[in-house]
């Protein structure tokens, strides 16, 4: 396996960092630059500041890059195995940096001798300043001066005055390469993906103050003049423009006359619906002004398609849905526009996959976001999937979310209110307070993320897994307590797997099997096969040198680590191999070292993208668990293309199905024989390509759909429905006695009828209210059962309905046998039911459901 050579290291040539010269760290990613490279390189070594690590990254050159880089000893050389592109190049340099500060140095351009002296110095006066560089000077390839920057100092206040208008005054190339807190650095998202020198330098003026200096930074621009069109750095903008980057700060948007780019995203923060809006009005007044080009919807299905196919790269269908749209519009618009928004585009949502905004509708379903205050571990990613998919239809309108002490994640389009943080030693007087926002809300249905539960609100119940029912823990933790608290207190179950749904039956006989809704957890659209380029850099990171097997989670016995490293000690050549370890509190017992003497165990704390990469580089994921509620890992590392030895434990075997080797939970024995078979390449080909088939069967849509199906039933069962229902329509508005006689006849029929027992009478309150719906049918069948002498103990029971949401519709209606025809009903509130079958009261004996 290829890795990175370094040529020379720095460590001992840097003198030490001292308050008055902190570590400056000075990155060049580079790629076939040898014509230039070395005015590059003195222009750093002839710097006047005497404390610097220069790293230079050269993307594979095939040129004399690297002979050059290696004739000098001051710097630290990397040389990539593969070209693995400037996005990765970039980031790559940051994270192998050392120092308090960093900057980025252009391959090609060059640096005044006291430029890093004075923006150091500005940054140590001055703790509130994020960024100092110099103004820029831009030469053409034939070193003619083309353009000079103005110094521009954006010391303003707010962020709406940080980020300027202008963006060419921000981040032409000079600020960009300027001198930065790498901690700050590292706080923006962008610098991960490199999205626009303009993006990442407007997010770091958020974290504080930009300012340009009159010293000079070079750069060079390897373009003819009769290229450059209406003056290089120029940035058109529509009028209205300016007045929306007022209102809302954290939108990046310009239109570049230069590059023909229509460019917009945002920096920070989620967009609402009115402002997703606003930004597409501005960019399509903004594309119309200056090119003429009508953004119209063929181009936005375009923008769509390329969305899902910059999200989706490993999706066919995503990739043809984009060329088709790509082909469909070529004729319509500038070509040059549309490649440049093939290269740039980067908002996170298509334009017209806008948030909604919430506009409760019942039923109310309260969802307690108390996991995400307690961890964020598996069952906060699953909680977050339902939100990131529900948010996607109109059952958004159904949710609050109750965000314990602003912990929960912001998903743009779901309501939420700001509670209280949980306290286990403070359980009734939570569940006072989560009753009391129920009242207020007017919620219909409550479901915690963990075992929290209100008063009497209904409630339903999530089961992850049964683990300390089936290890025999002690019940008297608080934990379990309010678990087995939820569980007897909740009308409707729902369990992440058929494994656990059993054990929960199980251990609580009064819930049958058949009424526990399951609902398999999905795999993130981020988990596919990592490329060869991620992979290695994932190594060179970690500095991982020798093949590994891939473990998650070392901490908690039921895992049985104890099994891996047993079996690892019994493999021939044991010392070739590393091993990788990852999940919350990862430990290494030292009994569990005395099985790997002389082998590099990396306990590592895992991004989603490098947990990727580990997935797909490893020989294996080995995970002999002897309980689980789900097996998430299992399902990730499938969708990486990593072949996975597990146990059939549990639910394991419903997650892995025929993708895995197998082995007993005891047989360490068994287990370092499968290790030795997977690393066989037919076998392990065999069982990457069932990994890849059996994850595509498991998605974070279908769970979603599951659940919210689960809940807006549960929110029909105070409908009392049975194995017969009948529903009514009642004309409130009508002759009081004509009303009264078509129920009573209705009533007289139901009470009568021999099969009772099993009926349900539902009386629709459209017109009226619910409190005065049922006093009437309570002060009707009251009279009638005294003047007929009727009694009611087996049947029927009467539920009054009020007004229900499409989707409530949907679920009850194929429960209902019939609409019972009246002589005074509401024409109009009929129509949700207009499809159900009609009888009279005197067919109802002879009706057949």
């Amino acid at each position: 396996m290829n890795h990175p050579q370094s040529a020379n290291s720095t460590e001992n040539q840097i003198n030490p960092s001292t308050p008055s010269f902190p570590l400056v760290s000075i990155g060049i990613p580079t790629y076939n630059r040898a014509k230039y490279i070395r005015q590059s390189i003195e222009s750093l070594l002839s710097q006047d500041y005497p404390n610097l690590e220069i790293i230079i990254s050269d993307n594979a050159s095939t040129d004399g890059t690297s002979d050059i880089c290696q004739e000098y000893s001051q710097i630290t050389y990397i040389r990539q195995p593969e070209n693995i592109g400037a996005t990765l190049n970039f980031r790559f340099l940051v994270e192998q940096a050392k120092g308090e500060y960093f900057m980025w140095l252009g391959d090609d351009d060059w640096l005044d001798p006291n430029y890093i002296s004075q923006c150091v110095e500005v940054l140590q006066n001055h703790p509130n300043y994020a960024l100092v560089a110099g103004r820029a000077r831009y030469i053409l390839d034939d070193d003619r001066l083309l353009y000079e920057g103005l110094p521009i100092d954006l010391l303003q206040d707010s962020p709406s005055e940080r980020v300027i208008t202008y963006y060419s005054q921000v981040t032409d190339n000079g600020t960009f390469y300027g001198v930065m807190r790498r901690h700050q650095l590292l706080q923006v998202p962008t610098y991960r993906t490199m999205g626009g020198d303009w993006l990442m330098i407007a997010a770091i003026a958020f974290l504080g103050k930009v300012k340009t200096l009159h010293h000079i930074t070079v750069n060079r621009l390897h373009r003819h003049p009769s290229q450059l069109k209406d003056g290089y750095r120029k940035i058109a903008m529509s009028d209205n423009l300016p007045q929306l980057q007022g209102e809302y700060p954290h939108l990046s948007i310009a239109i570049s006359a230069y590059n023909d780019i229509a460019y917009f995203s945002p920096i920070y923060h989620p967009l609402t619906l009115e402002e997703r809006q606003k930004l597409a009005q501005a960019v399509k007044q903004a594309i119309f002004q200056h090119y003429n080009v009508q953004v119209d919807e063929p181009i936005f299905e375009f923008l769509k398609a390329l969305d899902r196919s910059h999200k989706d790269p490993k999706n066919p269908e995503a990739q043809a849905d984009f060329t088709a749209n790509q082909a469909q519009i070529t004729d319509l618009v500038n070509p040059q526009l549309i490649q440049t928004l093939v290269t740039l585009y980067q908002t996170p949502y298509p334009p017209e996959a806008q948030p909604r905004q919430y506009q409760p509708t019942k039923p109310i379903i309260a969802i307690d976001g108390v996991f995400f205050q307690l961890y964020q571990t598996g069952i906060a990613r699953v909680w977050r999937s339902l939100l990131e998919e529900w948010v996607k239809g109109d059952f958004a309108d159904h949710i609050i979310v109750l965000d314990r002490a602003n912990s929960a994640p912001q998903v743009p389009g779901i309501h939420s209110r700001t509670i209280p943080a949980y306290d286990y030693n403070n359980t009734e007087a939570d569940r006072a307070m989560l009753q009391q926002i129920c009242d207020e809300e007017g919620v219909d249905l409550f479901i915690s993320t963990y075992y929290s539960t209100p008063i009497s609100t209904p409630s339903a119940f999530m089961a992850y897994d049964m683990i300390p029912e089936v290890l025999n823990w002690d019940m008297n933790h608080p934990m379990w307590r309010e678990k087995h608290i939820a569980i007897q207190q909740a009308s409707a179950y729902l369990s992440i797997s058929e494994n656990t749904a059993r054990d929960l039956s199980k251990f609580f006989p009064h819930i049958p099997i058949e009424s526990v809704t399951v609902a398999h957890c999905g795999v993130a659209e981020s988990f596919y096969p990592a490329s060869v380029m991620e992979i290695n850099q994932f190594l060179i990171k970690y500095g991982i040198a020798k093949p590994y097997f891939f473990a998650v989670g070392l901490s908690g016995g039921y895992k049985n680590t104890a099994l891996f490293f047993q079996a690892f000690s019994q493999l021939y050549g044991a010392r070739g191999f590393d091993i990788v370890c990852t999940g919350s509190g990862a430990f290494l017992k030292d009994e569990l070292r005395s099985y790997t003497p002389g082998v590099v165990v990396h306990m590592l704390q895992l991004s989603d993208d490098e947990l990727r990469a580990a997935y797909s580089g490893a020989i294996a994921l080995v995970y002999p668990s002897k309980y689980e509620g789900f097996g998430l890992p299992v399902l990730e590392a499938m969708s990486c293309g990593c072949p996975v030895i597990t146990t059939p434990n549990a639910s394991i075997p419903e997650v892995s199905g025929n993708a895995a080797i197998y082995v007993k939970d005891d047989d360490a024995e068994g287990l370092a024989n499968a290790m030795c078979e997977v690393q066989k390449p037919t076998i392990r080909r065999s069982l990457i390509q069932a990994g890849l088939e059996r994850a595509k069967t498991f998605s974070w849509d279908k769970m979603a759909d599951r659940v919210q199906t689960a809940l807006l039933e549960a929110s029909l069962q105070p409908f009392k429905l049975n194995e017969i229902n009948w529903i009514i329509f009642p004309d409130w508005s009508a002759e009081e006695q004509v009303l009264a006689e078509s129920l009573i006849q209705v009533l007289r029929t139901l009470v009568t009828h021999p099969e009772r027992h099993r009926m349900t009478l539902l009386v629709d309150a459209t017109g009226s209210s619910l409190e005065d719906v049922d006093s009437a049918i309570s002060s009707l069948a009251f009279n009638l059962l005294m003047e007929e002498e009727l009694e009611i103990e087996q049947g029927p029971e009467i539920s009054i309905l009020p007004a229900l949401s499409q989707k409530q519709w949907q679920l009850l209606l194929p429960r209902i046998q019939a609409r019972i025809i009246l002589d005074a009903e509401n024409a109009s509130a009929i129509a949700p039911a207009a499809t159900l079958p009609i009888t009279e009261c005197d067919r109802l004996s002879v009706f057949s459901p």
